[in-house]
């Protein structure tokens, strides 16, 4: 229930109508709501993928969050939003692992120093977010 309000909620206008055209392209009778049947054929015809019809069974049955044998579009928004979650915990990790160079779990301040130190305002040691940037995107 929670991920359905996150979903229906916090969703940026923008990616929501992209999800909305790609969820009628999906919903092949324009009935609101997309059958197992309607994904697998939707899914071959519009995602290049290798995805196997009994993997996309099992998509289907996580994202039908009450059960009922159809996806609506609130269940739908859901789905990408734990997907983008779990992009975002990975991109996370990895964020933290650049930091931890002893891999031993913790970030101590000399491995800190290490990755951003140079990037440190001599004045201020102050770090500013393009200088972040650019240090994160080149590691």
């Amino acid at each position: 229930v929670a991920s359905l309000y996150i979903a229906n909620h916090l969703t940026d206008k923008a990616k929501r109508i992209k999800l909305q055209k790609v969820f009628k392209e999906l919903d092949k009778d324009a009935n609101g709501t997309i059958d197992l049947e309607e994904l697998i054929k939707g899914y071959h015809a519009l995602f290049e993928s290798d995805i196997s019809d009994s993997q996309i069974v099992v998509i289907f049955n996580n994202v039908d969050i009450n059960n009922s044998g159809e996806v609506d579009f609130s269940e739908f928004l859901a789905a990408t939003q734990e997907e983008q979650c779990l992009f975002l915990e990975k991109n996370l990790q990895d964020l933290f692992n650049r930091f931890d160079h002893d891999g031993d779990g913790f970030i101590e301040r000399i491995e800190l120093l290490k990755v951003i130190g140079h990037y440190l305002d001599k004045d201020c040691g102050k770090l500013s977010y393009d200088q972040f940037r650019q240090e994160m995107l080149q590691h």
